[in-house]
C-alpha cells in the first residue's frame, strides 16, 4: 500500500506542476506550486471520502483515484509538448522574490537534503503516530 500513498500522489503533483506551469506562464513557478498543492490536496481529501463512502478505501480503489489524473495530466503534458509550447525547467531561471533575490536553487544537495528532511519527518510521525 506504501507506493499508493507515496509514489502515485507525488507523480500527480509533479505532473499537475508541469502542466499548471505550462499553461498559466504568467503565474510562475511558485504560485503553480501553490496552487497545485492546493487542488491535489483536495482532490485527495475529495476522493478518499468518497471512496469511504462506498467503502472503496482499498488498493484497487486508491490505484484508480491516482491513475485518473496520471494518465489525464500525462496526456496533457504530452499534447503540450508535441505542440513545442513546453517549458521546464523555467528559461529566465526561476521567479524574483519580493525581496529582489533571485530564488535560483543554486546547489541540488539542497533539494535532496530538503526531500529527505522532509520524508524523515514523514516516516517518524508515522511511526510515532
Amino acid at each position: 500500500m506504501s507506493i499508493l500513498s507515496s509514489v502515485l500522489p507525488l507523480l500527480t503533483f509533479g505532473l499537475g506542476l508541469v502542466s499548471l506551469g505550462n499553461v498559466r506562464p504568467r503565474w510562475g513557478w511558485d504560485r503553480s506550486f501553490l496552487r497545485t498543492a492546493a487542488f491535489i490536496g483536495s482532490y485527495t481529501v475529495l476522493g478518499t471520502e468518497l471512496l469511504s463512502l462506498i467503502r472503496g478505501v482499498t488498493r484497487l480503489g486508491l490505484g484508480l483515484l491516482w491513475l485518473i489524473p496520471i494518465s489525464l495530466l500525462t496526456a496533457h503534458v504530452l499534447r503540450r509538448a508535441r505542440q513545442g509550447g513546453w517549458e521546464f525547467p523555467p528559461r529566465n531561471g526561476w521567479p524574483i522574490g519580493p525581496s529582489g533575490r533571485s530564488r535560483r536553487v543554486r546547489k541540488p544537495q539542497e533539494i535532496a537534503q530538503g526531500i529527505l528532511f522532509l520524508a524523515d519527518h514523514a516516516r517518524s510521525s508515522f511511526i510515532t503516530g
